[in-house]
Formats: C-alpha cells, structure tokens, sequence
C-alpha cells in the first residue's frame, strides 16, 4: 500500500500564498479602536506622536519590553506591519 507522503499547507500558510505574505505576516485579527486595550491605545498614540520605546516607557513609568509587546499587539489587532502603518492607521482612525 503507497503511502502518501504529501504535507498538508496549514490555512495561515495557504492564506499567505495567496495574499502574497510570508505566513508569519498574516494579521490574525485586524479591528479598529475599540479592540485596544486603554494602555495599547496611549502606547499607540504617543508611538503615533514620534516618541520611541524607551521614550514612552519613561512618560508612562513602564518597562521599555512592555512598551514593545503593547505595540505588537497593537500591530495585530489595527492589522498593520510597521510603524509607518501604524501612524497612518491610527490618524486614519483619529486616535
């Protein structure tokens, strides 16, 4: 009896072949505003304002490490990839 020796794509992995993205690059979740949490959405707008990591994690007393995990996963909630994105998004959005 042949075995079928054949991998099977995972769907993120199907999704990023079609959309042209690296799987890896796929937004799980792309929301608006409501879908931060309140520290994502200062992190979001002060990052938006030009300030970098360790700028924001002075003015808001937090780790420089937090700052950059509010940020990925503000990334992944507002479906974007870069910082440049992510101002656009949020003037877009008016945060």
């Amino acid at each position: 009896m042949a075995v079928d020796r054949r991998r099977r794509q995972s769907p993120r992995r199907v999704e990023g072949f079609v959309t042209g993205r690296p799987p890896d690059r796929v937004p799980r979740f792309a929301g608006g505003v409501e879908a931060l949490t309140p520290r994502e959405l200062d992190v979001v707008r002060l990052s938006a304002e030009g300030y970098t990591a360790p700028q924001i994690g002075k003015l808001l007393v937090i780790g420089e490490r937090t700052v950059e995990t509010h940020l990925a996963r503000a990334y992944a909630k507002l479906g974007v990839q870069s910082k440049f994105d992510l101002v656009r998004r949020a003037q877009y959005l008016g945060v």
